[in-house]
């Protein structure tokens, strides 16, 4: 079976509407059903972080901030690893 096409898929969100900026995308997990992005002309070196999750709120596809910086979300996943790999899940 052929996986659908990403701008079908994107067209599909809604999100088109609301994502009117530049942005990166740079994670994404379960075909974009989850990721993380952010916009491009915040004019700063460590600019804040969005997650748009259609998996939950009965696949409401929203865009909230994490009131995060990227750098800060990197060190936050970093540890996050470590203390699973410590703890386990």
């Amino acid at each position: 079976m052929a996986s659908k096409d990403p701008e079908e898929e994107f067209a599909q969100t809604n999100l088109k509407k609301e994502l009117t900026r530049p942005y990166w995308l740079f994670a994404e997990s379960n075909g974009c059903e989850v990721f993380y992005f952010f916009y491009l002309n915040e004019n700063t070196e460590n600019p804040n972080v969005y997650l748009v999750d259609y998996t939950s709120k009965e696949n409401v596809r929203k865009i909230e901030s994490l009131e995060m910086s990227f750098s800060n979300l990197i060190e936050y996943k970093i540890d996050a690893a470590k203390r699973i790999e410590k703890d386990g899940w």
